[in-house]
């Protein structure tokens, strides 16, 4: 190891040279000093570490008493993270952060922001923190928090003592912050320091390149401090012109704090402009992350929450979180088709449907598949819906990646799904459910040969899950979407789950898909065209409409019965919130519905835990049962099984373990097993009493 310099000649150097040339030297050589003593570390034992240790602090503390209090600060700074990294002892270590200085640390997520002074960084942070549920941290951009901050912006000698402070409190904050638990957000990075901010200090000739390769030789030798967030968003103004005008605003709303930023020109703020859009390819090589490059107008998106709403649910979409913006859980909604099946002794028909993108229809599809086993479903999907690549020819994929095995139709018309089903000789035995993925999409097919279609593949002895969306762009109806979920309202085989998430702009729920042009603009309702891909928006339309030049008479239709299904006697009533007296007498049915449910539940199951007695407890549940049809069913309303056996298998798994395997060895002794189909106990037992209900002949 070098002996370091602690000689006289370090007195002439403080005479001679300016306060900017004198810290530069004892900072270059005091970087040098560590980063030739951590070539020899290796091959160093304890004794070795702890002379080092002295060493160093003696010349540390000679570089301390000759440099200003704060400046000697940053050394020690350096030197404390530099031995924490390398394991040296020293009296006063950080040794709580020990554990952190490699790994992730305990954080579910985190998330830091770049970009430009004056950019909204910290507006979006604490946005992004309040949507997601996120600590933030903010810098402290002020001389309490940097004591050469406000020297820098009169003296450019200041600038590297400016930057070294933000660059070593930054990695202090990212190491502590991994003790944090939840999700984390930071207005600030350490990544930003450097490739933004000190590249732009460099390339404005405030920071000289001796200088900037000074600072730079401190990044390489913390380079394993610095913690790499799940993602750095960059915020790229869309012109140095709005960047002024946002940077002028901001000194207005703090005259005090801010007073130091109005020497800042056009030129400086288009200089760091373009060091930003420079930093993204720099980052993710460098330091192989995730980085999220978001342009924005820095005057509105103070002014516009739409504008914010519309960049956090791009992190989400980067960050995979845009799931957390669904209104029902798909695997839940997949849990509830999987018990319809289950309780149903007939082939049922499910209609999975939304009035916008985006809401976890495939992502329900395939948790059913997992429910139920893979192999027992066969998937089919119309040409018009592929907009990825050849993958998605062979696979019906969500968008958080899984698939199931699928048939593309290459026309789109439905008949050629029994086509196909007939020239492979598929059989319910083998593959008891049909997917129909994106079903509005074969848009050959009328309302009547679709219903026909899906009602054959019914008799046959499917069971058949449709999913699609209600609204084309326009908010016209999507081909025979409606006409489908109408038939669940009054065939008692059939049924509608309705999905929904929030609109891209605005915390309403999305009513609406909005299209975009290849330039970014939002469609024409004229432009009929369509268009696959990514280039869709949910949207609230009300305040940020689907499209643009709706006829001024235009009336978006609502889902209702228009035709008779056949078969059906009675009078037909599709009951909502406009049909008052009708919708107010159902719903207050429902309540007592639920009630009696309740009630019977709770009871049944105690005496069954108390007695054992299996047999008196199905004849319980089949009276139950049947009082409940005498008592609420409709020609347009039946209590399906799915009701009372959904609670009453529920309560069971949380209540009594056990209790649903009993069940099942109970329906034993009765001569009456699950189906194959249905995995899980809870699923099984649902089954088997569904099967009990059925041969009571109810």
């Amino acid at each position: 190891m070098a002996t370091p310099d602690v000689g006289p000649s370090r007195i002439e150097d403080r005479e001679q040279l300016s306060s900017r040339e004198f810290f530069l030297k004892r900072f270059s050589s005091f970087v040098s000093v560590l980063s030739d003593v951590e070539a020899g570390l290796p091959t160093s034992n304890k004794d070795r570490l702890d002379q080092i240790n002295t060493i160093i602090t003696k010349y540390l503390e000679k570089d301390i008493t000759e440099l200003p209090i704060q400046e000697g600060q940053l050394l020690r700074t350096i030197y404390g993270l530099w031995s924490l990294k390398n394991d040296i002892p020293q009296e006063a270590h950080l040794p709580e952060l020990r554990p952190f200085v490699s790994g992730k640390g305990l954080q579910e997520l985190s998330m830091e922001m770049g970009g430009p002074i004056a950019s909204a960084k910290s507006t979006l942070a604490r946005f992004l923190a309040d949507e997601i549920g996120a600590k933030v941290e903010e810098e402290r951009f002020d001389p309490s928090g940097n004591p050469f901050l406000d020297k820098a912006y009169k003296d450019p000698g200041y600038m590297l003592r400016t930057q070294v402070k933000f660059l070593l409190d930054n990695i202090l904050v990212g190491l502590r912050g991994k003790f944090y638990e939840g999700r984390w957000v930071r207005d600030t990075s350490v990544l930003s320091d450097i490739h933004v901010f000190m590249e732009w200090r460099r390339r404005a000739g405030i920071v000289t390149e001796e200088e900037h390769k000074a600072y730079m030789d401190v990044v390489r030798l913390l380079k394993p401090l610095i913690t790499k967030p799940d993602l750095l968003i960059l915020l790229v103004p869309n012109s140095g012109e709005r960047l002024m005008e946002g940077l002028w605003e901001r000194i207005k709303d703090n005259p005090e704090e801010r007073k130091m930023e109005e020497g800042i020109s056009q030129e400086d703020l288009d200089i760091c402009i373009q060091a930003t859009k420079d930093a993204a390819a720099i980052i993710r090589e460098e330091f192989g992350i995730q980085v999220h490059v978001l342009e924005i107008d820095p005057v509105e998106v103070y002014k516009e929450p739409s504008l914010r709403y519309a960049a956090v649910y791009k992190i989400r979409e980067q960050l995979g979180l845009l799931k957390e913006l669904l209104l029902k859980d798909p695997n839940k909604v997949a849990a509830d088709i999987v018990k319809i099946f289950a309780t149903s002794h007939e082939p049922q028909v499910v209609i999975v449907h939304s009035p916008s993108m985006f809401t976890g229809k495939t992502s329900t599809l395939n948790f059913v598949a997992e429910m139920v086993g893979r192999e027992k479903v066969v998937s089919f999907q119309p040409a018009a819906a592929l907009r990825y690549g050849e993958e998605h020819i062979y696979n019906m994929i969500d968008r958080d990646g899984r698939k199931i095995p699928a048939f593309t139709t290459q026309s789109n018309r439905l008949r050629d799904i029994l086509t196909e089903i007939d020239q492979r000789g598929m059989t319910p035995r083998e593959h008891p459910l049909i997917f129909i993925d994106e079903v509005m999409f074969y848009t050959e097919s009328s309302s009547e040969e679709a219903i026909g279609v899906i009602e054959d593949l019914r008799s046959r002895g499917f069971n058949v899950i449709c999913d699609g969306i209600d609204y084309t762009f326009q908010e016209e109806p999507f081909t025979f979407s409606h006409e489908l979920v109408a038939r669940s309202f009054g065939d008692g085989n059939w049924h509608e789950i309705e999905l929904a998430t929030r609109c891209k702009y605005c915390d309403k729920q999305a009513r609406g898909t909005r299209r975009l042009t290849p330039d970014g603009s939002i469609a024409d309702f004229s432009d009929t065209a369509y268009q696959a891909g990514d280039n869709y928006e949910p949207v609230c339309c009300d305040r940020d409409k689907s499209c643009v030049g709706q006829p001024k008479d235009f009336q978006r239709k609502s889902i209702e019965v228009t035709e008779p299904i056949p078969e059906r006697k009675g009078p037909r009533v599709k009951i909502t919130k406009n049909n008052i007296p009708e919708y107010e007498a159902r719903n207050k049915e429902s309540v007592e519905i639920s009630k009696n449910i309740s009630l019977w539940v709770d009871t049944a199951v105690r005496i069954l835990q108390d007695t054992g007695d299996f047999d008196a407890f199905f004849s319980s549940m089949v009276e139950f049962y049947e009082d409940l049809k005498r008592t609420y069913n409709h020609d347009d309303q039946r209590v399906h099984p799915f009701v009372l056996l959904t609670p009453l298998t529920d309560l069971i798994e949380e209540e009594w373990p056990e209790g649903n395997t009993a069940i099942i060895r109970g329906a034993e002794k009765l001569g009456i097993t699950p189906h194959p189909n249905y995995n899980g106990k809870r699923l099984r037992a649902t089954n088997v009493l569904a099967e009990i209900l059925v041969k009571s002949k109810l």
